[in-house]
């Protein structure tokens, strides 16, 4: 068996017509998947502290973040047709050693997303209380989050254009910069943050205000090291205007084809839990914050799914442009072994320390004891979740990304949202029948992925 290895692009080479061993293959994967993982955790860490930190300030600051944090998901949804678009047509291009193009294509992105990121900072800023009272924020919390969901949406400008500068980095086979870029970015949201929402060292006590701060400072610094990265050229891709900057209708129309269907995919999931939200709401503060807790500790199964989504999504692409589609299957195949492995450990903690979990966020027993059965479900719906995120990442790397499209459609809208309504309000299940909907949810969509993968029709998209 020939041996893979990870070029300076990060692409897998092995010999012509070969296929590496699958401890080849992990290396190369954990070559990518690595600096990602690290990156993800930080940035996980980062999040779970904030909101312990927040949670201290009792339910309303729960309830204040949490809300705010949908709608600026949703609103990020907006650029995913770039980023995801881009990361494709850099990772082929990178892998049939197209240099050029490649440098191209983030040129275009970068100033598109400069304008697009302006005007929806400006939206965010004006329309920061009809949201939240859309999201169905009461009175007592409007009065934190409002503040929190300005300072936030006003820097999402900088948030945008950093997430699409690193997002083409990895498609590159670059995930060491984008790595670094966040551990700085979030020791800053701590180093701002924490003082401002406690009042610490002679700073005023601001509350949830101070972790919005605490975010814009993580935003802005964020934006400027990926843009140091991208001009200095000591990265794989380079965005240089020496020549000047030309509209390239063709190069932009191919990355929106292909990143269309994925900006349509994260605005179906996020117009799906913004709505699943207000179900939940309707059913009070207390558990509402357990809710919003265990979303959050959620976000930690995330980290080794999105590392392991990255690296697939790398390797499928760049292997496609090598046309090299049965090792771009070998890859997609592997990781997702590896990535299961992570999923049930990570399973079983949650499921085994979920008492001890929420005792960090909430001292109040009545957030506790409903926050547990959530933790159970959670657990127990992880090795679905590694499915999906390991293979849409192949998928999307491939270039179909109008599957995961529609099988996040029908996750979320029927089942998320369809039967957390029937199983909330109509059954009267509470926070249990949710998150039992949330689990269907996750079923359906980590089957029909699972499904598109063993088609391999995705082999055949044109990018």
């Amino acid at each position: 068996m020939a041996s893979a290895r990870v070029t300076g692009s990060g692409a897998v080479a092995v010999p012509e017509g070969s296929i590496p061993a699958d401890r080849s293959l992990q290396r190369a994967i954990w070559a990518l998947a690595g600096p990602a993982l690290v990156e993800q955790s930080l940035i996980t860490l980062v999040s779970l502290v904030s909101l312990m930190m927040v949670g201290r300030l009792g339910p309303r600051a729960i309830d204040a973040v949490g809300l705010t944090s949908q709608p600026v998901f949703f609103t990020q949804s907006i650029f995913v047709a770039l980023d995801v678009g881009t990361t494709a047509l850099v990772a082929r291009s990178i892998g049939a050693g197209d240099t050029r193009t490649a440098n191209e294509a983030a040129k275009q992105t970068f100033v598109l997303n400069i304008g697009m990121g302006i005007l929806v900072s400006l939206l965010c800023a004006v329309l920061a209380r009809p949201t939240l009272l859309f999201m169905g924020a009461s009175p007592g919390t409007l009065v934190q989050a409002v503040p929190y969901f300005r300072a936030v949406g006003a820097a999402l400008a900088f948030n945008t254009l950093a997430l699409s500068l690193t997002a083409i980095l990895r498609g590159a086979g670059d995930t060491r910069t984008p790595m670094r870029i966040n551990i700085i970015a979030n020791g800053v949201l701590i180093a701002v943050g924490f003082p401002l929402i406690y009042g610490l060292g002679g700073l005023p006590k601001l509350g949830v205000l101070g972790a919005g701060y605490g975010t814009v400072a993580a935003y802005v610094t964020a934006c400027a090291l990926a843009l140091q990265a991208v001009f200095s050229g000591r990265c794989p891709v380079r965005v240089s205007f020496r020549d000047g900057y030309r509209f390239q209708r063709d190069l932009v129309r191919r990355i929106i084809r292909v990143g269309l269907p994925a900006a349509g995919e994260q605005a179906v999931m996020r117009g799906g839990v913004v709505l699943f939200l207000r179900v939940v709401a309707g059913l009070g503060t207390v558990t509402f914050a357990a809710h919003q807790i265990a979303l959050n500790v959620w976000s930690l199964s995330y980290t080794p799914g999105t590392a392991f989504s990255i690296a697939a999504t790398t390797l499928v692409g760049q292997n496609m442009g090598a046309r090299r589609p049965d090792l771009a299957e070998k890859a997609g195949q592997v990781t997702n072994r590896m990535a299961a492995v992570l999923a049930i450990a990570t399973g079983i903690f949650f499921i085994l320390g979920r008492r001890w979990i929420f005792g960090l966020y909430s001292g109040d027993p009545q957030v506790a004891a409903q926050g547990e059965i959530a933790m159970i479900v959670l657990g127990l719906i992880q090795p679905l979740q590694s499915i999906q995120f390991a293979y849409a990442g192949g998928l999307r790397g491939a270039g179909d990304t109008r599957f995961p499209l529609l099988s996040t459609f029908l996750g979320v809208w029927p089942f998320r949202l369809g039967l957390g309504y029937l199983f909330v309000s109509a059954f009267g299940l509470g926070l249990f029948g949710a998150w039992l909907a949330i689990a269907a949810d996750q079923t359906c969509r980590s089957l029909l992925i699972l499904w598109r993968w063993r088609t391999g029709r995705w082999k055949l998209t044109a990018v």
